[in-house]
């Protein structure tokens, strides 16, 4: 469209054109019609219908495709009109001004107006062009044309040639299974093959049609039989017909190599195809199988239509029954079951003289998987006598074959269908070392199926021996928990059969001669729980056992069951964690080492598994109600300045109502109250652990007598809050990491494992720990060991700073009010505070007159002040806004200055203020590297700053030259819930975490307790199956191990057999020969 005039001083702007008509849309044509089909005229003399193989696609399924008509073609697509084009612009708008002046008692004045006059607007886009409407239609497909087949001298004309399909088949044997399945080594034959003519011709009459078997897998080998339709014989279409034939395969043998140590019966299905090849002319030698003109009949027979199974007639379906966990001087029942699940009965002294076939079990040990001495062991056979396992180390060179290495038991008749169980006895000596290996195999050993004659008769000849199967038992020498005087024990170490010795001995090493604690192991897998109510062997409760001790759990996946594939965690052993709630006792500590995102919901879940009974939950008739209940018991906890500890979580059903004019949707009303109650509380008591369960009823309804004003008051269902862990009261630390393995003595002697050993201790067994690393480290010679003990020493000291640390943090956040006795406020401080272990070393320093132990008590005693002295002094403590800061930095002070006064002796203040220095400088370099800034918000950091640099996100700190660790971290259980409304915590965070509150309907409270209702009937599971094994299987003193029963075994013990190229002897005496 054309623009519009611009506005002037005595016109306004006008407006635009209109924009022009767009073009109509072309239009599309329809689809033109396929050509006809091309036209196929076949003509072949009798004699030569068998050429018609030759022409593909010629058969009935797919002839008329070779004469299809073209196909239509496809319709055309109309054309879219065109857009309408723009309209014009409108004329620009003008303004201006002008002066006036004015003059009064000879005064002039001037006073400016302003003028304007608008623009004109755009014009309007021109209508679009029209798009055709026509419908348009694909064009069709062309017709088939002609495709005929002639045979003028049997007047026959078809459109398609003839075609065989397999109708049945029938295999005869004389193997050891019935119809359908096979054993290996069997030679069935295929003794009547009925084909019939699926097309619409005869079959060629002079020449005939080849059958023969055709290899489909490594285990069908047919032989070179063959089987024909003869000439001057042709199938009809649609009539079948019988060939005679006798096709015979041989079912190979697997090959299972010795990597192969445990595995289930062997079962291969597989298919027989018949391959059917229509011949041509047959002259001289190019006859049968070499005739010149060869098609196979491809449909002849699909695979899926004759399966069969092939196996052996005996079977191990139990593996190996053993404990797979002894202590040293233990013994275990061993049993394994055989089952003919053949027609025929097995054993040299079968009644059957056609199947007489050697069976029997040799045991070995596995010398690649064991580093247990065979002096340490001591087996014992079926007939009650020690025997030698382990023949084929003493007999190398010998020339016995190595097909033999071990102890092998004959079982002399096993009937089809009976079962048989070898009992024989495995002895550990009390000199096998914890955690040692043994790996017991067993292989089943089965002579080959004999080879018949054509008489069915066995040939005379020799076949030889076969493994068919092998087992593998891997026994594990763990310790006994309670034999000795385990109330001595500081430490337990929670161990499974997963631990490795190499494992066990570095722990073992790092808490006894490092630490120099006591300590005692329990094996999880051996015991089959980690439940505190249960009872042990010596008659004590895993509570009472572990009161007082620092439980140090090997969190690694466990097979506790061998037949089932469900690999655990101990932590999963834990019946409802390790926390409030979890039945032990407060005085018991945990170190977790590995564990995952899973494993750590779990131990967090007390809350979303226990279901409130409705004797213990309190009830509430409002919000308000409950909010004046539950802040309560806070204050009463910050006026104490301490939070204690309740043996069970509380519970509280509160009565949810909303003060409303008009009645609220119930569902939605709930999740509101809930998500505010949660918000209240978060801020109200941030260290305390909620869980808000929330249930609407079906329809809201009115409480009378409950109106405030105009407002109704709303019930809309109940709110269920359960109450939970103390941040402050976390006794439970979670270690894990990427690199090294957790398993490994670099990681575990690492400053990182001690820090991490060292945190989840009491404070009381960590000043012991310190003063014996301060004193051994004084007294040590070596380089090495001066350094270990440093080493622990530090870790120990990292530790105290990081409890003081957290203590400063839940005093702030918990707002806790400062006591007159400010020690009750900071317990780790009181602890250090005239404790006997800390005044017998600073008078050892004081008497002592060896220099090296004196100035290792001066430097740790001085470091630890230093450490004590930058938290209590820290810069965001003393900010003049904040009294409540002020004074716990005030009381602090004063504390840490009364233990620098009681061991005032041996400080070296020197060392004190370098450390101090060192120390902040370290803390700075760090704020300045995460906030990218130098000092700004430096105070408001510095506790965040020592929580870093006291915690093993410090890798700088913790990694060694020998030991680089990778996502290594050491943290409180508490640290790492996750709220609900956040998909994942920040791991770099040195933040100190509050407890998460979260929001829960009824129904995901239900099906989360659900899954540990699941979870709990695997404990028991695998604790009843533990404990039923031990007492079936554990021998104990005794020295009958009971007989194979449902069996014939050999009259003779010791029987040797040996096996010699062609066949078998059994000696001694010449007792038999095969």
């Amino acid at each position: 469209g054309f623009n519009g005039m611009n506005a002037t001083q005595v016109s306004a702007g006008t407006n635009g054109g209109p924009g022009g008509r767009g073009g109509d849309g072309g239009k599309g044509t329809d689809g033109k019609n396929g050509g006809r089909g091309g036209s196929i005229n076949i003509t072949v003399s009798r004699n030569d219908m068998y050429l018609l193989m030759a022409v593909e696609a010629c058969d009935h399924r797919s002839s008329a495709g070779l004469v299809r008509g073209g196909f239509g073609g496809s319709r055309g697509v109309h054309g879219s009109g065109g857009l309408g084009g723009l309209g014009g612009a409108g004329g620009a708008s003008h303004s201006w001004t002008t002066t006036t002046y004015s003059t009064v008692n000879g005064h002039t004045t001037s006073q400016t107006h302003s003028h304007f006059n608008p623009g004109g607007i755009s014009g309007p886009m021109g209508i679009s062009g029209s798009s055709p409407t026509t419908p348009l239609e694909s064009g069709e497909n062309g017709n088939d044309g002609p495709f005929i087949i002639r045979i003028p001298d049997m007047n026959i004309s078809t459109v398609a040639r003839y075609d065989l399909r397999l109708e049945s088949m029938s295999l005869i044997t004389n193997g050891n299974f019935g119809a359908g399945s096979f054993e290996f080594g069997d030679t069935p034959i295929l003794n009547q093959i009925t084909v019939r003519n699926v097309g619409p011709m005869p079959t060629p009459p002079m020449q005939r049609t080849l059958f023969c078997i055709k290899p489909t897998d490594p285990y069908i080998r047919p032989k070179e039989d063959e089987a024909y339709i003869p000439k001057n014989c042709s199938i009809a279409p649609e009539d079948s017909y019988g060939v005679s034939s006798k096709l015979r395969f041989t079912v190979g043998y697997p090959d299972f190599p010795p990597s192969a140590d445990d595995f289930e019966p062997f079962i291969h299905r597989s298919s027989i195809i018949v391959r059917s090849t229509q011949l041509g002319t047959e002259q001289g030698a190019s006859s049968g199988r070499k005739t010149i003109f060869q098609r196979d009949y491809d449909h002849f027979h699909f695979p899926t239509d004759h399966e069969m199974v092939v196996r052996f007639p005996v079977q191990n379906t139990a593996g190996i029954v053993g404990l797979r966990s002894l202590a040293s001087g233990e013994s275990s029942s061993l049993r394994i079951g055989l089952h003919n699940i053949g027609r025929y009965e097995l054993g040299l002294s079968s009644r059957s003289a056609t199947f007489k076939r050697l069976l029997g079990v040799q045991v070995f040990l596995d010398h690649t998987k064991s580093d247990i001495d065979i002096s340490n062991i001591k087996f014992t056979s079926v007939y009650g006598k020690e025997v030698d396992i382990d023949i084929g180390s003493h007999r190398a060179g010998s020339g016995t074959d190595p097909f033999f290495r071990g102890h092998f038991t004959e079982i002399s008749s096993l009937p089809s269908g009976n079962v048989t169980d070898l009992h024989q006895k495995l002895s550990l000596s009390p000199d096998v070392l914890p955690y040692s290996r043994l790996t017991f195999q067993a292989e089943v050993i089965l002579q080959d199926v004999p080879r018949l004659n054509e008489n069915g008769k066995t040939k005379e000849c020799r076949n030889g021996l076969r493994v068919i199967q092998r087992r593998k038992i891997e026994i594990v020498s763990e310790p006994a928990f309670g034999t000795s005087s385990s109330g001595d024990a500081e430490v337990i170490l929670v161990s499974t059969l997963s631990t490795t010795r190499e494992q066990y001995i570095a722990w073992m090493d790092m808490i006894q001669n490092t630490m120099g604690l006591r300590v005692e192991s329990f094996s999880a897998s051996r015991y089959g729980h980690i439940d505190p109510n249960k009872l042990l062997p010596n008659g004590c409760t895993l509570k009472r056992a572990f009161a007082g001790k620092l439980v140090v759990v090997l969190n690694e996946k466990y097979l506790p069951i061998r037949k089932n594939n469900m690999k655990v965690r101990p932590s999963k052993l834990l019946p409802r964690g390790c926390s409030q709630g979890s039945g032990f006792g407060e005085s018991t500590r945990w170190l977790i080492v590995g564990s995952s995102r899973e494993a750590e919901k779990q131990l967090l879940d007390g809350l979303f598994v226990t279901a409130p009974d409705d004797q213990d939950a309190v009830e509430f008739a409002s919000i308000s109600k409950f909010k004046k209940h539950i802040l309560s018991i806070i204050l009463k906890e910050r006026a104490s300045g301490q939070i204690q500890e309740d043996d069970k979580m509380a519970h509280y059903v509160i009565n949810a109502t909303a003060a409303l004019l008009n009645r609220p949707t119930a569902a939605k009303r709930i999740v509101k109250l809930a998500g505010s109650l949660r918000k209240w509380l978060s801020t109200a008591d941030p260290l305390r652990q909620y869980l808000f369960e929330y249930k609407a009823i079906g329809v809201a309804t009115v409480e009378e007598g409950n109106k405030k004003g105009p407002l109704k008051t709303w019930r809309v269902g109940k709110i269920t809050v359960h109450r939970g862990l103390s941040r402050a009261l976390n006794r439970t630390i979670i270690a894990k990491g990427k690199q090294p393995p957790l398993s490994s003595a670099l990681l575990i002697n690492s400053p990182a494992m001690m820090f991490s050993v060292a945190k989840s201790m009491p404070t009381s067994l960590r000043i012991q720990v310190f003063c014996h690393a301060v004193l051994r480290k004084g007294q040590m010679t070596t380089a090495v060991d001066g350094n270990r003990f440093g080493a622990l020493a530090d870790a120990m000291k990292d530790a105290f700073a990081a409890e003081l640390l957290w203590e400063v943090a839940n005093n702030l956040d918990g707002n806790m009010k400062l006591q007159d006795d400010p020690r009750i406020n900071f317990p780790s401080i009181a602890k250090l505070d005239s404790n006997p272990f800390m005044q017998q070393m600073v008078l050892t320093e004081r008497q002592s007159s060896d220099a090296d132990l004196k100035h290792s008590i001066q430097y740790e005693l001085s470091d630890l002040i230093a450490r004590l002295k930058c938290i209590s002094d820290s810069k965001d403590l003393r900010p003049i806004w904040a009294m409540q800061r002020r004074s716990l930095r005030e009381a602090l002070c004063k504390l840490v200055d009364q233990l620098a006064k009681q061991w005032a002796t041996s400080l070296d203040h020197s060392v004190v203020k370098e450390q101090r220095l060192a120390l902040k400088k370290e803390v700075r370099s760090h704020i300045k590297k995460d906030r990218k800034k130098y000092f700004v918000g430096v105070h408001s950091r510095w506790r965040k700053g020592l929580n870093f640099i006291y915690s093993t996100k410090n890798s700088r700190r913790f990694s060694t030259e020998l030991c680089t660790l990778e996502k290594f971290h050491a943290e409180r259980l508490i640290e790492l819930e996750v709220p609900a409304d956040r998909k994942k915590r920040n791991a770099k965070s040195t933040r100190f975490s509050n407890c998460a509150t979260n929001a829960l309907s009824s129904a995901e409270c239900k099906k989360i307790r659900k899954t540990n209702t699941s979870r709990q009937r695997q404990i028991e599971g695998i604790y009843k199956t533990t404990v039923l094994s031990r007492g079936d299987l554990l021998q104990g003193n005794s020295n009958e191990p009971r007989g194979a029963h449902a069996a014939r075994l050999p009259m003779e013990e010791g029987v040797e057999i040996q096996y010699e190229e062609g066949g078998i002897t059994v000696s001694p005496q010449g007792i038999l020969s095969i």
